[in-house]
């Protein structure tokens, strides 16, 4: 199954980190630089313990 999160914040992140296991997830943030952040460091301000796995895709549009 295909799954769009919008907002990338604590509440998506979580989400994504969780459904990605098994299905397609891609995680949407509204500014591009969040975007690269999180795309580079495969973690978040506001769950900085957590990484985010290769499987979740992280997309600005």
């Amino acid at each position: 199954m295909k799954i769009a999160i919008l907002g990338a914040g604590a509440w998506g992140s979580a989400l994504g980190v969780s459904f990605s296991t098994v299905h397609e997830v891609c995680l949407w943030t509204r500014r591009p630089q969040a975007c690269a952040l999180l795309a580079t460091r495969r973690s978040g301000p506001y769950l900085p313990d957590i990484t985010l796995p290769d499987a979740l895709r992280i997309e600005p549009d």
